[in-house]
C-alpha cells in the first residue's frame, strides 16, 4: 500500500513539475512536447518540424524556431518567426499580427484589425491600439470614446455606454453604474446578470447572495431569471452556505 501511495505521489510531483516548466523538451537532435496522462503517465510527442539548434519556447504552449512558430505541436500559419515576441501574458506579437493566447477554441489566435505598432495592453483581457478596442480578440463596435476604462475582466465604460464583453449594454446608464459581484450589476434603473437586464427588478433593494443568485423585496433571482417569490427558506439556505 505504502509502495503505491509512493508512486502515485511521485506521478503527482513529476505531472505538477512538467506543467510548470516550458512542457517542451530537446533531446538527442529532436524536439518534443511533454505531456501527463492519468491512464499513461508521463510521455512526449515528437515535433518533427521543429529545428534543433534554434529552437526555443516561450512557455508551455509555444514556441519558435528558425523557421515556424509553434502552438503546442502544431506550426501557428501565418506567424513571422523572426519577429514573433511576447507584448505581455497571453499576448504576443510579429510584424504583421497581434495574437491573444488568453482563451477561445485554440484554433484562430489573430486578434483582427490590430495594429501590432501602436498595440498594448489596457488590463486583461481589455486592450487598444492607436485606432480600436478590443476584447480578447472581439473589436468593441462602435469604438469607445478616449476616456474608456475597463472595470474588471468582462465589464468596461466609457462616458455613454456601459460595455460587457465586446457587447454594448442596452439601457445601461454610465453614470450610476456600479458593479456588484462577479455576476450582477446594477445602475439607477436596472439591476444586470452577465450584461443581461433583468426585467421589472429593482436595483434599490436588490442583494446578491452570490455570483449567479440574489433577491429585491419580492422575487428570488437565479442569473436573469425570475425564479418565484421569496421564502424564507431560500435565504436561510443562502445564508449558510
Amino acid at each position: 500500500m505504502k509502495l503505491t501511495i509512493l508512486y502515485y505521489a511521485s506521478i503527482i510531483c513529476i505531472t505538477v513539475s512538467i506543467c510548470s516548466c516550458s512542457n517542451y523538451l530537446k533531446s538527442d537532435g529532436r524536439v518534443y512536447k511533454r505531456y501527463a496522462n492519468e491512464s499513461v503517465g508521463i510521455g512526449k510527442n515528437e515535433i518533427p518540424q521543429a529545428d534543433y539548434a534554434s529552437f526555443r519556447s516561450f512557455d508551455s504552449r509555444l514556441a519558435v524556431d528558425k523557421n515556424h512558430v509553434f502552438y503546442r505541436t502544431r506550426i501557428l500559419e501565418g506567424a513571422d518567426a523572426a519577429t514573433f515576441a511576447p507584448v505581455a501574458e497571453y499576448y504576443f506579437k510579429d510584424k504583421s499580427y497581434v495574437y491573444f493566447f488568453g482563451f477561445g477554441n485554440g484554433q484562430e489566435f489573430v486578434i483582427k484589425d490590430a495594429d501590432p505598432a501602436s498595440f498594448n495592453i489596457s488590463k486583461y483581457p481589455w486592450s487598444r491600439d492607436s485606432m480600436n478596442v478590443f476584447w480578447g480578440r472581439k473589436k468593441l463596435i462602435p469604438k469607445p470614446s478616449l476616456n474608456f476604462k475597463p472595470l474588471n475582466q468582462a465589464w468596461a465604460k466609457d462616458e455613454n455606454r456601459i460595455y460587457y464583453a465586446n457587447s454594448i449594454v442596452d439601457s445601461a446608464d454610465s453614470k450610476t453604474f456600479k458593479i456588484i459581484n462577479k455576476g450582477y450589476a446594477r445602475d439607477r434603473k436596472h439591476v444586470f446578470y452577465e450584461g443581461k437586464i433583468i426585467p421589472d427588478c429593482r436595483p434599490s433593494e436588490f442583494i446578491a447572495l452570490n455570483f449567479a443568485n440574489g433577491h429585491d423585496h419580492k422575487y428570488f433571482y437565479s442569473g436573469a431569471e425570475r425564479n418565484g417569490e421569496l421564502t424564507p427558506d431560500q435565504l436561510k439556505h443562502f445564508r449558510f452556505k
